[in-house]
């Protein structure tokens, strides 16, 4: 940031009276403002091709519906899909490491008896099955030691959670989570500033 902004040589000059010998013009931003739209510009178009083109109208039908269904799913959520990138984006030109995070979201649904009592286990909820799309704060990623991607044995996220967050994605165990102290906060804020930090790890050798 210094260098950025040229502060060594501003202050020798202020200290002297004089004028700075070496005065640096800093592009940063207007690099990073001319590479964001090359890098990414807008929602892409999903096409799904099968590798050989002969005849086969099963594997004609299965790429069509992958291909329906993943530009669904980007489109269903474009706003936060299109925000996530921009950000993530902007980490890799700025401080070198843009992450994002695939996550498979899905809605339960509990069957009770005339009496109001659970019946059974839960069950999936018709049409609530999506995959998610998820900035990561590049401060908050994490990787295993390695030479190259390809060699890459674990990956992982931090995540914060509220109490009502832990226990939809935990259940019962949700409720024993030690949660960060929040002096500072008022009792109306406690559910929502008192969270727990959680990390999300996909090891990928198993």
């Amino acid at each position: 940031v210094k260098n950025y902004a040229n502060i060594s040589a501003i202050e020798a000059a202020v200290s002297s009276n004089r004028s700075p010998n070496r005065v640096m013009f800093n592009v940063l931003w207007s690099n990073v403002q001319v590479l964001k739209p090359a890098l990414y510009a807008r929602i892409p178009e999903v096409v799904v091709e099968r590798t050989f083109k002969d005849s086969d109208p099963i594997g004609n039908l299965t790429s069509r519906l992958i291909e329906r269904a993943t530009t669904y799913n980007i489109t269903s959520q474009k706003d936060r899909y299109h925000t996530n990138m921009k950000m993530i984006v902007e980490d890799r030109l700025l401080p070198g490491g843009g992450f994002g995070w695939v996550r498979f979201e899905v809605e339960k649904e509990q069957a009770t008896d005339e009496a109001g009592n659970p019946v059974g286990e839960p069950t999936v909820k018709p049409n609530s099955e999506r995959a998610v799309f998820d900035w990561v704060h590049w401060k908050n990623f994490y990787w295993s030691e390695c030479r190259s991607w390809f060699e890459l044995r674990w990956i992982a996220r931090e995540v914060q959670m509220t109490r009502t967050k832990l226990i939809d994605r935990f259940g019962a165990i949700g409720q024993d989570v030690e949660l960060q102290d929040q002096k500072e906060q008022s009792d109306k804020d406690t559910e929502y500033m008192s969270t727990a930090c959680v990390y999300e790890i996909q090891d990928i050798e198993s």
